[in-house]
């Protein structure tokens, strides 16, 4: 089953633009006119799936900031790729801090926006790889095995944990790639993108 992306904003015809745009990558969509829309559909009862939001800033009810800030209070882990008329630095800064995973410059080209997705579904899957590399026969996997802080307390950057991650897969399933990317939940050649991307081509079996 595809991954199901929201898109939220409240002009009607950039939500029909983007639901279009957003299909025609292969994914399903959920639209909302807006920010209290968009936390009804997120946090209301019933068992909807949504794996990413594509979210306005900028909206008269709840706006985009606004949004964030009740996603991290419900404690949700989604990906979210605000959508900004303004690439100024202040207000990404601001929006990455409240929460969001990427940005995109309105209007969002195609590419760009199918990078972004791709790349929050790419993440998103890791992290639920690294909870499951947690679990082991005799209980959990210790901060010392894949440690997620750095020896002051700070949380270490993605790169680190996902270079730690790949490696721990590439030991766990003895070199074998083809399972390696499916225990990751990514494709091959994803895998191999983020290995080179990552320095990590030594470490790959000949």
């Amino acid at each position: 089953m595809s991954e199901v992306v929201l898109i939220v904003d409240d002009d009607p015809v950039q939500r029909r633009l983007l639901e279009a745009m957003v299909q025609s990558f292969g994914y399903q969509t959920i639209t909302a006119e807006g920010g209290d829309a968009a936390i009804g559909l997120l946090t209301g009862p019933g068992d909807r799936r949504i794996d990413a939001v594509v979210l306005d800033l900028v909206m008269p009810d709840l706006d985009g900031r606004g949004v964030l800030a009740r996603i991290g209070e419900a404690g949700l882990n989604i990906p979210v790729i605000v959508q900004t008329a303004h690439s100024g630095i202040d207000t990404v800064v601001s929006a990455i801090r409240a929460g969001a995973t990427d940005f995109v410059v309105k209007p969002a080209s195609p590419e760009r926006l199918q990078v972004s997705l791709r790349n929050a579904f790419a993440n998103k899957a890791l992290a639920g790889e690294l909870q499951r590399l947690k679990h082991r026969q005799d209980g959990t996997l210790t901060r010392q095995s894949l440690p997620l802080t750095d020896p002051r307390g700070d949380v270490r950057p993605l790169e680190d944990i996902e270079r730690d991650a790949i490696r721990f897969a590439i030991s766990h399933y003895r070199g074998q790639m083809s399972e390696v990317a499916r225990r990751l939940r990514i494709g091959r050649s994803t895998l191999y993108r983020k290995l080179e991307g990552l320095g990590l081509e030594e470490d790959v079996p000949a």
